[in-house]
């Protein structure tokens, strides 16, 4: 969890936790008529269970995102959000009001930049770490 206090942090928040939710509920419902005994035979079919319930929460949470990013747009807000990707990565990224979006994903060998610009334009610009970036606006 994120841990702020500001409107973003806290419906950031809620998206994943209904992502965890939908998890949580999908492997329950999917795993019911399974015993732990069925447990040494049944045990691809409860990992295929937690794929498919990963996938699904998944993508609850980043649609909950996106409809809260529209709706904290349409109130004439911004929404800010953070996190790590799959692969490690550390992502921040900017809904603003707008409707332009600002995306970082800081990797250990390049820092990766896209955004929109007001007529919907997409760029993406790729740096280096972001270590030697903050060691040169320092100086």
């Amino acid at each position: 969890m994120s841990g702020g206090s500001t409107l973003s942090s806290r419906l950031t928040d809620l998206c994943r936790l209904l992502g965890v939710g939908t998890i949580v509920a999908i492997m329950a419902f999917e795993t019911d008529s399974f015993v732990v005994e069925g447990l040494r035979t049944g045990w691809p079919v409860w990992a295929l269970d937690g794929i498919v319930a990963i996938l699904i929460g998944n993508v609850v949470k980043e649609v909950a995102i996106w409809l809260s990013a529209r709706i904290v747009n349409a109130l004439g807000a911004d929404l800010y959000r953070q996190g790590v990707m799959l692969n490690g990565h550390a992502f921040a990224e900017v809904f603003r009001s707008d409707g332009t979006w600002r995306r970082h994903e800081f990797g250990d060998r390049e820092t990766i930049c896209e955004w929109t610009d007001r007529f919907g334009a997409c760029s993406r610009r790729v740096t280096g770490p972001r270590v030697q970036l903050r060691s040169r606006y320092r100086s």
